[in-house]
């Protein structure tokens, strides 16, 4: 009877431990399903993290190629307007040397056209220097021909009024003269008038004799 009762007791005691032990089991089944079950949300979650990253990386890859192509045309862009400037830069170089060329050359012919021309302005200023004494010798001739003059002044008036006088009578003796001679080849012509025709023939070819004669002469 001991022993049975101690059977039963041990037989509920070991009922008691399964039955906590299934009722543990449950729990522990239950938080693996549980577990699972966020395990398989994790999973899906990051899934979808991970195809939002791919497309994120996917989208940074090709604006990272876009940024690429855009630099390299950029940098090709740059270049060509580095090259541009450097030959832009080349020939005003270029150009300034030969402006600076060009300056000291007109510089030099400058310095030297001003010192030909200061070699003139004195030559100049010598000859004017002697004109100056020149003219001043000129005015003292002058003035002592100024005084000359109104000394003969009046020998002049009268050696003009007399040459005025002679020029007077020898006008008046050459008309009396033209008178006379007009007046001889008048009677001349009257008496060639007069004469026979064989006479004025005489007489015309001694008269063309004598300004062949004189002609000859």
């Amino acid at each position: 009877s001991d022993l049975r009762q101690h059977l039963e007791t041990t037989r509920v005691a070991q009922d008691r431990a399964i039955q906590a032990l299934e009722r543990e089991v449950q729990g522990k089944v239950q938080e693996v399903i549980e577990h699972d079950a966020q395990l398989w949300e994790f999973k899906r979650e990051m899934m979808g993290r991970v195809l939002a990253l791919q497309k994120k990386a996917q989208e940074c890859a090709d604006e990272f190629g876009r940024l690429q192509r855009l630099a390299e045309h950029e940098m090709a862009t740059l270049a060509s307007q580095n090259h541009a400037l450097n030959d832009e830069l080349t020939a005003t170089a270029d150009t300034l040397f030969a402006t600076r060329k060009e300056k000291t050359e007109f510089s030099t012919a400058a310095k030297k056209e001003l010192t030909q021309r200061r070699e003139e302005i004195q030559q100049c200023l010598s000859v004017i220097d002697l004109v100056e004494r020149q003219n001043q010798g000129l005015e003292a001739a002058i003035a002592r021909l100024s005084e000359q003059n109104k000394l003969s002044e009046r020998q002049i008036l009268e050696k003009d009024n007399a040459n005025y006088k002679n020029l007077i009578d020898q006008s008046n003796f050459m008309s009396t003269l033209h008178m006379e001679l007009q007046t001889t080849r008048e009677d001349l012509f009257l008496l060639k008038a007069r004469l026979c025709h064989h006479c004025r023939e005489s007489i015309l070819a001694d008269e063309v004799a004598e300004d062949r004669l004189a002609v000859q002469q």
